[in-house]
């Protein structure tokens, strides 16, 4: 909801969505940490190099284009 309010006020937003990584999929230092969930369960944080890589390219990208469109 929030991502489609910002649309329909002529925000230029993006959102993508990694499959199967987990909560702190960038935080290294987190790897393999086990959080308790509010079920009494837990779950395992696992780092990605591939996701984090991917995120970092994709958020210079997008500052880039839109700095980029804002100047002109």
């Amino acid at each position: 909801p929030r991502l489609e309010a910002l649309k329909a006020k002529g925000a230029n937003v993006a959102w993508h969505v990694f499959p199967k990584t987990t909560h702190a999929w960038d935080n290294g230092t987190a790897n393999g940490y086990r959080a308790p969930t509010l079920f009494g369960g837990s779950h395992t944080y696992q780092f990605s190099a591939a996701a984090t890589q991917e995120s970092h390219n994709r958020v210079l990208e997008f500052f880039g284009r839109e700095l980029r469109a804002a100047k002109q």
